[in-house]
C-alpha cells in the first residue's frame, strides 16, 4: 500500500517512518510507501564529511534547516517540487537483498521518466538516476532488522540552487538536474509517485499496491504497535 501525504516537515515524515517500521518489524501492516515532499530542508546521512555540510549562509539564503539523518549516503537537500518516497519494506518478504533493492527503485524511477519520455539510466559507480551526465534522483536507505527506511528523491521541479550549493551526496563538482529542465509540461509529484509504485509492484511482486490515506496508513501503525 501506499499513500500521498502531501508536503510534510522532514521530522514529522521521520517520527511516521520510525512508527511504521515498529509496525513493520512486528508484523502488523503490510509493505508501504508514503510518497511526499518537504519543505527546504538539507539532510546530511551517515557518510557525510564535515566539508559537505551547508554553510549557516546557505542555511539564511533558502529558509532550509540542516538534519542529520541515519539513512545512508551523505548530503542532500529537499524541497518544494521535488517528490521524495519513503519505503518500509521487509526484505524477507520479498526475499530481497539490500542491493537488489536498491536496484528496483532505480529501476522504478527510470521507468516513470520513461513514461514521460525522458530516458534515465544507471551510474557504474554511483547509487540513483543519471539523464547523461547529470543526476535526477539520490537514493539513500536504512536497514534495520531486515525492514527498510528512507528512500529516493526525484527533482521535479525544484530549484536546483541549493544543491548547487552543496556536494550533492558528497560528489564533488556533480551536476543536476530535474524534470522540469528536460520537458516544456512537468505532472504533478502525486501522479508522478503513483507510477512508480506501480513499476516497484512489479519489480518486487506485490499483488496489491492499493493507494491509502497517511492517516489510515499512520492508525494501522499505532494499532498494531498498541498489540505488539
Amino acid at each position: 500500500m501506499y499513500c500521498w501525504a502531501g508536503c510534510v516537515e522532514y521530522g514529522t515524515a521521520y517520527q511516521w517512518q520510525l512508527r511504521l517500521h515498529q509496525a513493520r518489524v512486528g508484523r502488523g501492516i503490510d509493505d508501504c510507501f508514503l510518497m511526499l515532499t518537504h519543505p527546504p530542508v538539507y539532510t546530511a546521512g551517515t557518510r557525510t564529511r564535515p566539508e559537505h555540510l551547508p554553510s549557516p549562509e546557505t542555511l539564511r539564503r533558502y529558509g532550509a534547516r540542516l538534519y542529520r539523518s541515519d539513512r545512508g549516503g551523505s548530503i542532500t537537500y529537499h524541497g518544494p517540487g521535488q517528490l521524495v518516497g519513503y519505503g518500509i519494506v521487509d526484505l524477507t518478504r520479498i526475499e530481497c537483498d539490500v542491493h537488489r533493492y536498491v536496484r528496483a527503485l532505480e529501476e522504478a524511477i527510470i521507468g516513470a521518466l520513461n513514461f514521460y519520455g525522458v530516458t534515465g539510466k544507471r551510474h557504474p559507480q554511483h547509487t540513483g538516476v543519471w539523464i547523461g551526465q547529470a543526476k535526477i534522483a539520490s537514493i539513500g536507505i536504512k536497514i534495520a532488522r531486515r525492514v527498510t527506511m528512507h528512500g529516493f528523491a526525484l527533482n521535479v521541479r525544484n530549484s536546483l540552487d541549493p544543491l548547487r550549493a552543496i556536494s550533492p551526496c558528497g560528489i564533488t563538482g556533480g551536476q543536476m538536474t530535474s524534470l522540469a529542465t528536460l520537458r516544456a509540461s512537468v505532472p504533478p509529484e502525486e501522479e508522478i509517485g503513483a507510477r512508480i509504485v506501480a513499476h516497484l509492484a512489479r519489480l518486487l511482486g506485490y499483488v496489491d499496491h492499493r493507494r491509502c490515506s497517511a492517516q489510515a496508513i499512520l492508525q494501522a501503525s499505532s494499532a498494531a504497535i498498541l498489540t505488539q
